[in-house]
Parts: C-alpha cells; sequence; structure tokens
C-alpha cells in the first residue's frame, strides 16, 4: 500500500508539471509559484511514506526489499519535485528565447515522463496479486508495464538531448539557458529513477513467482 500511494504522488508531480507546460506557466509567476508549492507537499509526503517504511523495516527484515524499492522511486519523486522548483524561477523572467519549437520539445518530454509514472503505477498495482498462482497473461502485463517503463526512459534520454540543443541554439541568456536545460535534466532523472525502481521491482516479483513454482514442482 505505501509503495502505491508513493507512486500516485509521483504520478500526480509528473502531471502538474505536465499540465503547467500544457498552459504556458513557464510565464505564469504566480501559477508557477503555486505548482512548487505544491509540488513540495507532495514531495514530502512522499518522504513520509518512505519514512514508514523505513521503520517497518528496522522491525522487521522481510520489508528490506521493499525499503530499497521505494527508495528508489524516490528519487524520482526527488526530481520531479526539483523540477517544479525550477519551473517556478524559470516563470521569474527566465524564459527569454523560449519559442514555440523549444515548448513543443519540452512538452513531449514531459508527456513521456508522465507515461512512464503511470506505467510505473500500473506496474506496482499489478505486482501486488502476482504470486506462484497467477496466470501467465497476469505476468505478461506486468512486464509489459515494467518495459514501457524502459523504453520511456530511453526516449526521454533522447528528447532531452533534442531539448539542450534547441536551448543551445535559441537561448542566449546565461539565466534562461541554465535553468531550462536544468529543467530537462530533472524531468529526464525522474525516468532514470523508474527505470531502476522497474528493475528491482522485477526481481521481486520473479522471486516470488519463482519460488511458487519450484514450490510447485517439488
Amino acid at each position: 500500500a505505501l509503495l502505491g500511494e508513493h507512486a500516485a504522488f509521483c504520478q500526480a508531480l509528473a502531471e502538474g508539471i505536465r499540465d503547467a507546460l500544457a498552459h504556458g506557466h513557464e510565464t505564469d509567476v504566480k501559477a508557477a509559484r503555486k505548482l512548487s508549492e505544491r509540488a513540495k507537499v507532495w514531495e514530502r509526503k512522499a518522504d513520509h511514506l518512505v519514512m514508514r517504511l523505513r521503520d517497518q523495516a528496522a522491525g522487521n527484515a522481510r520489508w528490506l526489499p521493499f525499503l530499497r524499492l521505494i527508495e528508489c522511486a524516490d528519487d524520482a519523486a526527488d526530481e520531479l519535485e526539483e523540477a517544479g522548483f525550477v519551473l517556478s524561477l524559470i516563470a521569474e523572467d527566465n524564459h527569454h528565447g523560449w519559442n514555440d519549437e523549444l515548448r513543443a520539445a519540452l512538452r513531449r518530454l514531459a508527456d513521456k515522463v508522465l507515461e512512464a509514472t503511470r506505467d510505473h503505477v500500473k506496474a506496482l498495482a499489478i505486482a501486488r496479486t502476482l504470486n506462484e498462482a497467477s496466470l501467465a497473461e497476469d505476468q505478461d502485463e506486468f512486464l509489459a508495464a515494467c518495459w514501457r517503463v524502459v523504453n520511456a526512459e530511453k526516449l526521454c534520454d533522447a528528447l532531452t538531448r533534442d531539448v539542450r540543443r534547441l536551448f543551445v541554439r535559441h537561448v542566449s541568456d546565461a539565466a534562461a539557458l541554465s535553468l531550462g536545460t536544468d529543467f530537462a535534466a530533472a524531468l529526464e532523472a525522474s525516468t532514470d529513477a523508474l527505470l531502476r525502481t522497474g528493475y528491482a521491482m522485477r526481481g521481486l516479483v520473479f522471486t516470488r513467482v519463482g519460488a511458487g513454482h519450484q514450490g510447485r514442482r517439488a
């Protein structure tokens, strides 16, 4: 349950950033600050979930693999909160040179990050139901969600390079260039964290399902 709640916060963070870009909040100081403040609240709530699981793991070692999982996912929440903060700085007249092409590229990046968080949520939801008696179709659905996160991370890496190229071409102001590339880098880093989380999740699921299969064979 804690992992699912945490994943929901990651999705909310990504959705907030996607929506902010869709509505042009990189030029709206009030709206961007509101998002940043809301993102900080979500990130703190996500941190609280990590601390709760850490307390559980301290009392029972069987929770340690899940603690490692949520700690990986929390890196994604941290990066998304950072992106929200940087966007609030960009809105403070640090968006010189942002043209339609650059905005479109950033929106594509934010869209793909949001897709990754949604698939992270889906993979976790399926993982909770998987055991030695699970149908092959359910396992396939879990793996498909995990692979979509992998593919999203690869695409976000490419999209981030495209964004950096556009910033270098069109943005000459030093602050706007630095903040813009930092913003894109934070978004991309969140998918790196989701990728690591997905690998750890697959390991846990395969251990559980595999152990069950071995038990049935015995």
